[in-house]
């Protein structure tokens, strides 16, 4: 005959609630990502061609943006991966 703690019982039941907590927050965290790049990246391209275009430049700040822009997504996915894990 088996018999199981209440502990052990609560114990396995927190696991449980906490891993779906963990993947609904790695969802929110992975949807929040995808759409900060999409926003940021068109905001750059869109930006960077009516400079360049005013400017008369060929792709000088397309390319300036570009990549100024790209790091903003990547920087706040870090951050709030460490804010979850924290």
């Amino acid at each position: 005959m088996l018999v199981t703690e209440s502990s052990e019982q609560n114990n396995k039941d927190k696991e449980k609630k906490n891993k779906d907590i963990d993947v609904k927050t790695g969802y929110v965290i992975f949807t929040q990502f995808i759409l900060e790049v999409f926003v940021f990246m068109g905001g750059a391209i869109a930006l960077g061609l009516f400079l360049d275009k005013k400017l008369g430049t060929k792709c000088l700040f397309l390319i300036i943006l570009f990549f100024l822009f790209a790091f903003v997504p990547i920087y706040n996915l870090i951050k709030r991966v460490n804010n979850n894990n924290g």
